[in-house]
């Protein structure tokens, strides 16, 4: 399932189909496929070279997390995808860990970033 949702990903010997790869990824990932996770955190972004249709800054940031949580180790992609959507993943973030921090605070920023 994983690389059939690569492949149309990707265009890779099949037609380019964005909600075909995320289909299948999405089956892949909920067997607890960590590479799956990521490729639709990949699809999710809004990254140079992915649809826009299907960017969704908050979802794309949850399949990543859980990516990394079953073992892929894009660490550096969590950090850097947190710094770039601050303004939307900081609340998120904070009512996850029920930390109770106005992000609106421009002091708490570093402090936030450092949490995460």
């Amino acid at each position: 399932m994983h690389w059939i949702g690569v492949f149309y990903h990707e265009g890779f010997g099949v037609s380019k189909d964005t909600g075909k790869a995320k289909k299948f990824l999405e089956k892949a990932a909920a067997l607890g496929n960590c590479q799956s996770m990521y490729q639709l955190y990949m699809i999710c972004s809004g990254k140079e070279g992915e649809e826009d249709d299907f960017k969704d800054v908050p979802v794309a940031y949850n399949w990543l997390l859980k990516a990394i949580s079953n073992g892929a180790t894009f660490f550096d992609d969590a950090i850097n995808y947190f710094k770039t959507h601050f303004d939307v993943l900081a609340p998120i973030f904070l009512k996850i860990r029920k930390l109770d921090i106005d992000v609106k605070d421009e002091s708490m920023k570093k402090d936030i970033m450092n949490m995460h």
